[in-house]
């Protein structure tokens, strides 16, 4: 069961509304061409030319980008388990085309690849993210999951430590595990302020139906610029298979979150793609670890 807090309309949060890149380690073209064979106009080639994009190296580049404060634990698992995910995703429904906008191009009849962020969902535009759930959603809906729309959560249920259901408005949800998959706090004002500063507090959205409508056509109007927030990077701290740590460090039993609900890999800043992948590797894992060590309980 899925609890939403939006409609159907409002389905997919962030992801829905970005450019659909996906940052995952790769060890040559025949990584690339096993996830997709999709090329986006002008790119196709007799040959392609992909130095790998190691898990090392992919390691080294969070680690870096995180001053070297992010968990090495889930930088690794990010790491290794980002193009297994990959597919994964691919065999689920989701397109992927090489994104020509990282420097991609077909020159004496090869397609050259610079290592890195180089597939991209199919679609258009800053809604490429729409692209990633639609399929998802349909696979969810196909296999039985049952969605309850405009549904938001609003507790956590427990019996002595172990979480037993959740709170929906009125009402109290048994279940045998609990996945958080909320995103992030950046909607709310108290949150920013608490957690964040008083400067955050007032910051624009840039996530949600926030992006700016692009000015094409004249008469075009000045405006004062601002620093906008797209997502947060604190929040749950989880293990590499997706269980929700207490304060303490230990697993909180039943409990697990993936995605912007979570922390302890991004600092200060993030490569590009490595959002979307932490969602789908992380997600994927609590799901999993959820379904394989949850022992149903009675009623």
């Amino acid at each position: 069961m899925l609890l939403e807090k939006g409609s159907r309309e409002d389905v997919g949060g962030n992801a829905a509304f970005s450019g659909g890149l996906f940052l995952f380690r790769y060890d040559g073209p025949d990584d690339l061409t096993s996830i997709t064979q999709d090329f986006e106009p002008g790119m196709r080639a007799e040959r392609i030319e992909a130095p790998a994009y190691t898990g090392a190296a992919y390691a080294a580049e969070l680690m870096a980008m995180s001053d070297d404060r992010a968990d090495p634990r889930l930088v690794e698992a990010l790491a290794e388990r980002s193009l297994d995910t990959m597919r994964w995703l691919a065999s689920n429904g989701v397109r992927f085309t090489f994104n020509r906008s990282v420097g991609a191009h077909v020159r004496d009849g090869a397609l050259r690849i610079p290592p890195g962020q180089i597939l991209t969902s199919t679609g258009e535009g800053m809604s490429r993210g729409f692209e990633v759930i639609k399929p998802l959603l349909r696979h969810a809906e196909r296999i039985g999951v049952e969605i309850r729309w405009s549904t938001p959560l609003t507790d956590v249920v427990r019996d002595n430590a172990r979480v037993t259901g959740v709170v929906s408005g009125h009402s109290t949800v048994p279940a045998d595990a609990v996945a958080i998959a909320s995103g992030g706090f950046q909607a709310s004002r108290e949150l920013r302020h608490r957690h964040l500063g008083p400067e955050w507090e007032n910051a624009k959205l840039r996530g949600k139906s926030h992006w700016a409508t692009p000015l094409e056509r004249p008469p075009f109007v000045a405006y004062h610029t601002v620093a906008g927030l797209t997502f947060t990077f604190c929040g749950v701290r989880i293990d590499p298979d997706g269980r929700a740590l207490g304060a303490d460090g230990m697993p909180v039993p039943a409990l697990y979150a993936a995605g912007e609900a979570t922390g302890g890999l991004f600092y200060g800043d993030y490569p590009g793609g490595a959002a979307l992948m932490r969602a789908a590797v992380f997600g994927r894992a609590a799901g999993h670890t959820a379904a394989t060590e949850t022992t149903p309980h009675p009623g």
